[in-house]
């Protein structure tokens, strides 16, 4: 009968959904190894690839969609250490980890799909916060802005510090 036939059809866009998550996974697996041989180009690449289907899939505020941002910041972090005046590479990591860090500052149950973090979900939140901070003063020091490096590394020490007293509001 149609319902039956309607039902099947969702479960098969179920799958469809799962198999998307899974070959952004790869592009990101991909990427990583792309970036460690020092091929940031097609690190981008993937990574951008993935990052387009988390979003589409899971929404660009989910946890998923900062980590690939975070990644994706983190390549242009490392193609600028590698090279003398890439200024461009570093504020455009800056830009990436800021959207990255604005997802991860988000209350979590206000993120699509997921609710309100137990304690454990809490602390892996603030212990990536606390590393993208940290990532940020790297490359505000490597960028010459010495006051704003020192903050960021200020907030990641606070973060990991006090991981487990830290509300999502105290950043």
């Amino acid at each position: 009968d149609a319902l039956t036939l309607y039902d099947t059809k969702l479960a098969d866009g179920s799958n469809i959904l799962q198999k998307r998550v899974k070959v952004a996974d790869i592009y990101i697996n991909k990427a990583m190894a792309y970036s460690k041989m020092g091929q940031h180009h097609y690190s981008l690449k993937f990574l951008n690839q993935a990052l387009s289907i988390k979003e589409d899939v899971l929404g660009a505020t989910s946890f998923a969609v900062a980590g690939i941002l975070n990644n994706i910041a983190s390549v242009y972090a490392d193609r600028a250490s590698r090279k003398t005046l890439m200024n461009a590479d570093r504020q455009e990591a800056m830009d990436t980890y800021t959207r990255a860090l604005n997802i991860f500052l988000r209350e979590p149950s206000t993120r699509r799909g997921q609710s309100a973090a137990s304690t454990a979900l809490q602390i892996q939140r603030n212990q990536t916060i606390a590393n993208t901070y940290h990532n940020m003063g790297i490359v505000l020091s490597e960028m010459g802005k010495f006051h704003e490096s020192t903050y960021h590394y200020g907030r990641a020490v606070y973060l990991q510090n006090n991981t487990e007293t830290v509300g999502p509001w105290s950043h």
